[in-house]
């Protein structure tokens, strides 16, 4: 996701204003992310994961709308910890669902998954230059995000 991997780290860089503090924020989202999808993926094995990607999700999307008006290193953490932990419920669930749509043709459903991730990334990295604004692409992946309680 081009907005966790870029995006996101830009826009706090600027507010952080330090490495140091930048990494510390960065191992704080691996960490929360990680022990949320381990614990939402034993838990979804024996349940509707449908249900928890449509509960995440809202949560996954809020998270980036507060992304996008965080002013303080504090605020910065705590959008990172409450984002970390929607994605990690999210991502679960969603993975273990991808995995088992594409018995059969493996390769030829990787591929077509990539492509579709790599157009995404080339719409969001040229809305984000079209506007000027690291914060418009947080919000834009807010309504991406939300997309998946639709689905």
């Amino acid at each position: 996701m081009i907005a966790n991997g870029v995006i996101w780290p830009l826009f706090i860089f600027v507010i952080l204003g330090d490495y140091v503090t930048l990494g510390l924020v960065g191992s704080a989202l691996a960490l929360f992310g990680a022990l949320a999808a381990w614990i939402t993926g034993r838990y979804s094995d024996h349940s509707n994961k449908r249900t928890i990607i449509r509960s995440a999700a809202i949560f996954n999307s809020l998270s980036w709308f507060l992304k996008s008006i965080v002013i303080s290193t504090v605020h910065v953490f705590g959008a990172t910890i409450f984002g970390a932990i929607a994605e990690g419920v999210w991502v679960a669930p969603a993975d273990a669902m991808e995995y088992d749509k594409a018995k059969g043709d493996v390769v030829g459903y990787f591929v077509s998954r990539e492509i579709f991730i790599c157009l995404g990334r080339i719409f969001m990295l040229i809305f984000v230059m079209m506007i000027g604004s690291l914060k418009g692409g947080l919000i834009l992946q807010g309504f991406a995000s939300f997309a998946s309680f639709l689905f």
